[in-house]
């Protein structure tokens, strides 16, 4: 069942927040990533320490900025 389709780029954004290990034991971090569905472009993407509405919330806001999608 397919929920979305992008037919160029820039249609569909999807993000993910994955949980990396650090150095060190008990340590990790969080990678942020935005990926464009039908080019499969990284258009965004940090590591933080910890996961936060907040970085996710401004990661996006600059990966659409830097794709020239500013109004």
């Amino acid at each position: 069942m397919e929920t979305h389709k992008a037919s160029k780029a820039c249609d569909v954004w999807t993000w993910d927040i994955t949980y990396l290990k650090g150095p060190i034991k008990g340590q990790h971090y969080y990678l942020y990533m935005i990926l464009d569905m039908y080019s499969r472009k990284i258009v965004g993407w940090e590591v933080w320490e910890e996961e936060s509405a907040l970085h996710a919330s401004d990661l996006i806001k600059r990966a659409y900025m830097d794709e020239n999608h500013a109004e």
